[in-house]
């Protein structure tokens, strides 16, 4: 295979998620703040929807066919991110900050939501359109969505019951 008949586009998008996907995966194992995680996430989700219509533009798929595996994109999202969240530890700081920690249970719900995501491709691929699984900016969203949505289920879980406090030199290494 020759490097100049590969589309760099689709070399930039393969990188990309990578990167989130490692910066995620390792951001598991440690106490991060929920306020963070939350900026982080939308900045995902804002260059997935940005990234969108110029993805979609070169696709041959209708209207409903793209409308529809957004939707799905976006349930599977929000149901992978709600689990994520309910298992997720969650406690607070001495200044009442909420820190959340997926540890190696969030790591293996991360892979399986991972997983969950590439059957779907796989399935849209074979049912709605074969272009439309190459669209990173649902794969972008997908993960935005799913970090945001276990974020705020892990806030509403810090300020609905007990938490326990952090202490400060369990936090430095962020």
């Amino acid at each position: 295979m020759n490097l100049s008949t590969v589309p760099w586009m689709s070399i930039v998008d393969v990188l990309l998620i990578a990167v989130v996907l490692a910066l995620i995966l390792f951001r598991q194992l440690s106490w991060r703040s929920a306020s963070r995680m939350t900026r982080i996430a939308v900045v995902v989700i804002i260059i997935g929807v940005a990234s969108l219509p110029l993805q979609l533009q070169g696709s041959n798929a209708s209207l409903v066919s793209a409308m529809l595996v957004i939707a799905l994109t976006v349930l599977v999202s929000l149901a992978g991110g709600w689990v994520m969240g309910r298992l997720s530890a969650v406690e607070t700081d001495a200044a009442g900050q909420v820190r959340v920690r997926g540890g190696w249970l969030g790591v293996g719900l991360w892979i399986g939501f991972i997983i969950i995501r590439i059957g779907m491709n796989v399935g849209i691929a074979a049912l709605i359109s074969p272009q439309l699984v190459s669209v990173t900016g649902l794969f972008l969203i997908s993960l935005g969505l799913a970090r945001l949505t276990s974020t705020q289920v892990a806030v509403q879980r810090a300020h609905s019951g007990p938490t326990h406090t952090v202490p400060a030199a369990a936090l430095s290494g962020q």
